[in-house]
């Protein structure tokens, strides 16, 4: 087929794609792709438009062109739906003014009807032409809005908030469930509407359940209600709801219906002063109806103060006539309310809270909530699924079958376990064949509609805790009804769970930043998220390099920008916020944000991961200090404590080790297997110890940073390898003890005995062992071991002595004591002792306090003393 593109009516191309698709689905979906080559280059701008089978797309971003050659140009373009408009403008409230611009941030008690109107007026508060289409009934409800969303976000949060969904037909907004039975019936086989690939997929991880348990409001009850129950539960006997089993044993699930509680609805009857009104239908006492440590509140349902929350005066009831006198609002703060403007009028609606409601409110609010709970259960309990079939464009062309989303079709399989009317939610169509539908879905389930995650609905109640004005100053004065007494005066929350974190920033992430001035990069990784789950969630992430990105002296926003069902995405810089959905084609995933410069640099703080409260467990992935410099990192298991210079670190300054910097005092510690490697008690140029794990040495060092004594298994001297006389020494190293340096005065204390360079001073000694002379040269044998001796030997006690220095070198003996040495040389050595008259001597006694001096030298074949 051709379409013609146009622009303010007149036609800018007509082209035939090569390949296109027409895409839908329920309150997220409508656009066309279409891809074509051109002989011509073409030039499309936001606002064009196609007409595709009686409905017009725009194009709302840059195409994307492609030059293959000087006459052939090939283009990309989506088109969308006209309500994508709605994604632009964002949602405000009417200030005291009635000005629609100025309040983003506000609560807002309406029913759907309502709501929309305000839709609708800040839709054409840019634009023109929107209006308001059918609108189921539903009661009043409370909202929340934080400033941040746009008309289409909010439009889905009202559909959400009333169980419904919106649908847009030209500019007519609808807001209620559309489901038309189409009287279609599919199954597979020749002739059925069916191909081969009929597929059934889980939609709600979470699964079926048999068993619900239901909870309502905690407002309005008395202390003792149910034995000291805190909220309001089901009618007697059974606080659940049963249904049937799925396997062995029970699955059970929880719920809460916040707005279910005992209440009354009243009606202005007559007015007063604007903080005074009348109410002719109220059917009891107020004061007979406190609470302890409560003041009894309205909350108006519509009018000029819908949505404010008052509290009645002490002693501001009179049941006489039925009048009650209230306070100034406390939550509001930008203007007087009420004031002679904004004030109640007859006819407004209230609902009264903080009190205890007698007994037939209590006993008509269980029956709503048994009601409120059979529905959630009868939508929830069953096994949620979506299905995908494979249309026959035969058998749709010969019937002219063309679907419409929201629509029931019938569809039957006993093999995939289907035989039901169902809805179609999603299908995509060739654009050349509106009978050839590529892809369709069929579901009882819609995304973002009445069946929300939990995910969802924490995300409410974070928008819900933003606001300030849903605080009850006076409810935290009260702790558990069961107890009837003042317990805190501490402002509370209290929720079965709370979640804090940026609307997308539930994802992890390996994804690593670098902040400058200036230049901002991002390595290459991957996002794992949590609640958009297109393509089980991955999104592959490509590096950034930001070489001067940074140029303004302003905060950015840094976004992820993953495009839907892609699976890739890329860093995207923005000096203003981005919703996550309001793009159709990308999702703008929360990662940091980075401030301007401030006193020399820029500070980085990440957005992403959320916050989890729920009991007594706290799930988080990041603690920081103010000051950004210590941290708890719990998703990339590592920690910082302390400075630049002092501190303790896991895995920062290296990948899976403990750094501690600056000094360890550990006064009475004991260390149970303690490996060290490198230990110094000073820095180099001092008195110090070192453990060197590189040489394997204990070494003690004087302040000349010379060794003083080496512990070592390798580098002690042995002793000298004598093969003739004189020889020089030549040390041989292993394990051992050194003292001293080895270039000057040192002693050896090795595995084969102790050598030294100095004096000895022994006493008791005795000569054991391998005594022979042949093996050593300028030595005194002790034991098994030997001394270097050229210096002067002084003993104590009975000794025994060899000696045999090298010629020329002087040898000194001194006996210190009343013992005697003898020193001596074995004949067989070659080398005797010559003394007194050239008489030959084998031996010398030394008597007590005597003194020999003596050298040696070589004649013929004997050692010679001078």
């Amino acid at each position: 087929m051709r379409y013609q593109i146009k622009r303010a009516g007149e036609t800018i191309v007509t082209v035939r794609p090569d390949s296109g698709e027409q895409k839908k689905e329920i309150m997220l979906t409508d656009m066309v792709s279409m891809a074509f080559t051109l002989n011509t280059a073409a030039h499309f701008q936001h606002g064009d438009y196609v007409d595709v089978w009686a409905e017009r797309y725009y194009l709302n971003e840059l195409s994307q062109p492609e030059k293959l050659s000087t006459i052939k140009h090939k283009y990309s373009l989506t088109f969308q739906a006209g309500w994508y408009d709605l994604g632009k403008p964002l949602f405000f409230m009417y200030d005291s003014l009635n000005l629609l611009w100025s309040y983003s941030e506000f609560q807002l008690m309406c029913t759907a009807d309502e709501a929309l109107d305000l839709v609708i007026a800040n839709a054409n508060r840019e634009q023109t032409g929107w209006v308001k289409g059918n609108v189921q009934p539903t009661t009043t409800k409370q909202l929340a809005f934080t400033g941040e969303e746009t008309v289409l976000q909010a439009l889905t949060q009202i559909a959400q908030a009333f169980e419904c969904e919106w649908w847009i037909v030209g500019k007519t907004i609808h807001l209620e469930n559309r489901q038309n039975v189409s009287g279609y019936h599919f199954e597979y086989g020749r002739g059925k509407g069916l191909r081969g690939g009929l597929k059934r997929t889980n939609v709600d991880a979470t699964g079926a359940f048999s068993r619900l348990y239901v909870r309502g409001s905690e407002q309005n009850l008395p202390f003792d209600y149910r034995g000291g129950q805190s909220r309001l539960i089901l009618p007697a006997p059974l606080p659940y709801i049963q249904g049937v089993k799925y396997g062995a044993h029970e699955i059970e699930r929880a719920v809460t219906f916040d707005d279910i509680k005992p209440e009354r609805l009243g009606t202005v009857t007559a007015i007063g002063d604007k903080y005074t009104f009348s109410d002719s239908g109220l059917d009891f006492d107020i004061n007979e109806q406190l609470l302890p440590d409560l003041s009894p509140k309205i909350t108006f349902q519509n009018g000029q103060c819908a949505g404010y929350v008052f509290e009645i005066r002490k002693g501001g009831y009179n049941h006489a006539t039925r009048t009650i006198t209230f306070l100034p609002a406390e939550q509001e703060k930008a203007l007087d309310m009420p004031s002679d403007l904004l004030r109640p009028a007859i006819g407004d609606t209230y609902v009264l809270s903080d009190v205890k409601m007698p007994g037939s409110y209590i006993t008509n609010a269980e029956a709503r909530l048994l009601a409120k709970g059979t529905e959630y259960f009868t939508l929830n309990s069953p096994p949620k699924v979506s299905y995908t079939i494979p249309p026959d464009p035969f058998h749709f062309e010969r019937h002219d079958i063309v679907l419409t989303i929201g629509d029931t079709v019938n569809v039957s399989d006993l093999d995939i376990e289907i035989n039901k009317d169902i809805r179609v939610t999603a299908y995509s169509r060739d654009l050349h064949n509106r009978f050839k539908y590529t892809s369709v879905t069929i579901s009882d389930i819609v995304k973002g509609g009445i069946i929300n995650s939990q995910f969802t609905k924490a995300e409410d109640l974070s928008k819900a805790i933003a606001l300030n004005k849903i605080s009850d100053i006076q409810r935290a004065k009260r702790n558990w009804k069961t107890t009837g007494e003042l317990s805190t005066l501490l402002d509370t929350v209290k929720a079965e769970m709370l979640l804090i974190t940026m609307d997308g920033g539930a994802y992890s992430t390996n994804l690593v930043a670098t902040v400058g001035l200036a230049d901002f990069a991002v390595t290459a990784g991957r996002v794992v998220h949590e609640q958009y789950t297109e393509g089980n969630g991955i999104w592959e992430v490509a590096a950034f390099n930001g070489v001067g990105a940074l140029a303004d002296n302003k905060p950015y926003y840094v976004y992820i920008k993953a495009g839907r069902n892609t699976g890739t995405a890329t860093i995207q810089l923005s000096l203003t916020k981005l919703a996550v959905e309001s793009d159709p084609l990308y999702y703008y995933f929360p990662f940091a944000v980075i401030s301007s410069i401030i006193d020399g640099g820029r500070l980085f703080t990440s957005l992403r991961g959320y916050t989890r409260v729920t009991g007594d467990t706290i799930s988080l992935g990041r603690i920081v200090s103010n000051n950004n410099l210590n941290y708890l990192d719990l998703s990339a298991n590592t920690f910082n404590l302390g400075d630049d210079t002092s501190g303790l670190d896991w895995g920062v300054t290296a990948s899976g080790q403990l750094t501690i910097r600056g000094s360890i005092v550990a006064t009475g510690a004991t260390f149970v297997n303690l490996i060290v490697q490198n230990i110094k008690t000073a820095a180099v140029g001092h008195k110090r110890i070192e453990i060197d794990a590189t040489t394997n040495n204990i070494r003690l060092i004087d302040a000349a940073n010379s060794d003083l004594l080496v512990i070592d298994d390798d580098a002690a001297i042995v002793g000298y390898q004598i093969n003739d006389f004189p020889l020089p020494p030549t040390p041989i190293y292993g394990a051992g003890i050194m003292i001293g340096n080895i270039s000057g005065a040192y002693l050896s204390l090795a595995k084969n005995g102790l050598i030294t360079t100095g004096s000895i001073e022994a006493a008791n000694i005795a000569v054991t062992g391998n005594a022979t002379a042949v093996n050593f040269a300028n030595t005194i044998t002790i034991g098994a071991g030997s001394l270097p001796n050229h210096g002067t030997v002084m003993a104590t006690g009975d000794c025994n002595l060899y000696t045999a220095p090298l010629a020329g070198q002087r040898q000194v003996v001194k006996n210190k004591s009343a013992g005697t040495i003898t020193i001596s040389a074995a004949e067989t050595s070659g080398r005797n002792i010559l003394t007194y008259g050239n008489d030959l001597q084998y031996s010398v006694i030394l008597a007590a306090g005597g003194v020999i001096a003596f050298e040696y030298y070589k004649q013929d074949n004997y050692w010679v003393m001078l």
